[in-house]
């Protein structure tokens, strides 16, 4: 799906009085000469969010841009969306002109200069969400920057090209139906904490290199030139394709982008080893997504260090019946099993995989996969 969409439209495609309507409609900041005189004037319009429900507009040195996401133009989030360039667009085109009270023309006038191509993971529960965004946080590649945070994992942060944003997105329609209506029901939000959200942020940068790569047409007719006879200031009148127009993007064409990106890093899964130095972290974000307080996390990883001083058997005696209960409980959310509990060891062996292949589009299609299971 396209998640957000950041459109710029030139000076020369705008009316002369929808440009001055648009100016009077913002304040400006003005330079003003000591004779009076106005130097320079600039609008101010704010950037916000682009999760934002409203379409954000300002001016630019060369004309104004528009941005924002084309699914909350009809609905109130942005799980899922459309992979229609020119729908997506001429929603968002069609939004910012009612807003403003103006006409824009069509999207063939406008540039594109920045584009989400997103999409949905389901995975068996919400806890696996976390884990695979903690190993996904400790992956690194020498030409991408790895950030980490609690629940959003970004590849290539800073990059002038293109970036990959990894996050759990249960969390963030929390933090959004906290503000407004998301138009999600019960059963809906509860599906998207196990949805891990995959966006592929397209900069001005790769867009223009991307639209004026040649053809394949255009690199094989070069091939031929360059091993004929001719010589060689022939290659200075080769005539190539015009380049792409970016409206002309199919959903093909977007998921093959986003399937180089993404595949690259994580390829269709991550291989989670259970370790014992990530055993503690791992009891402290089960006990998080299950609704336990860190006191209690703290407390099931030390009655664990006691079973394996003195065995499990010792360990429960020396501990309250409900308290020895809840400790296991949260030990075996963490991943532990009955044979590392009898063991007191944990079997260093034993993996886990998360399949990262499971795309869902609609909500229907988390309703087949429970169905199946």
């Amino acid at each position: 799906m396209i998640d957000r969409l950041l459109l710029s439209l030139n000076r020369e495609h705008i009316d002369d009085e929808v440009y001055i309507y648009l100016m009077n409609k913002f304040d400006s900041l003005e330079r003003i000469s000591t004779d009076g005189e106005i130097l320079w004037s600039k609008p101010l319009t704010a950037k916000t969010r682009s999760d934002d429900p409203d379409v954000n507009f300002r001016f630019t040195a060369s004309g104004i841009q528009i941005w924002g996401s084309p699914a909350m133009v009809d609905n109130k989030n942005n799980v899922f969306g459309s992979s229609d360039i020119k729908e997506c667009a001429t929603k968002l085109i069609n939004k910012a002109a009612k807003g403003l009270g103006c006409i824009f023309p069509s999207y063939k006038a406008w540039n594109l200069q920045g584009l989400d191509i997103t999409h949905n993971f389901y995975l068996d529960t919400s806890q696996e969400v976390k884990t695979a965004l903690n190993v996904l946080g400790k992956m690194s590649d020498g030409r991408l920057k790895t950030v980490r945070y609690p629940e959003t994992v970004y590849f290539g942060m800073g990059s002038q090209t293109r970036t990959l944003k990894v996050y759990a997105k249960g969390s963030h329609i929390e933090k959004l139906a906290r503000k407004n209506d998301v138009g999600l029901t019960d059963w809906e939000k509860a599906a998207c904490h196990n949805l891990l959200r995959v966006e592929c942020v397209l900069k001005k940068k790769w867009i223009e290199r991307y639209l004026n790569k040649p053809y394949d047409a255009d690199i094989e007719h070069l091939k031929s030139i360059r091993n004929s006879d001719r010589p060689s200031f022939y290659s200075n009148n080769i005539e190539l394709a015009p380049s792409k127009r970016w409206y002309n993007m199919d959903e093909d064409e977007l998921n093959v982008i986003y399937t180089e990106f993404w595949e690259h890093i994580a390829g269709n899964g991550v291989e989670v080893p259970a370790h014992e130095s990530d055993l503690q972290e791992q009891i402290l974000e089960a006990a998080a997504s299950n609704g336990y307080t860190e006191g209690m996390a703290n407390a099931a990883f030390k009655t664990w260090t006691v079973i394996k001083a003195v065995g499990k058997d010792q360990a429960q005696y020396m501990t309250g019946r409900s308290t020895w209960y809840q400790h296991i409980k949260l030990l075996k959310l963490a991943g532990l099993t009955t044979a590392d509990i009898s063991e007191a060891v944990l079997m260093k062996q034993r993996i886990q995989y998360i399949d990262l292949s499971k795309r869902v589009e609609s909500f229907d299609d988390i309703k087949m996969i429970i169905n199946a299971n």
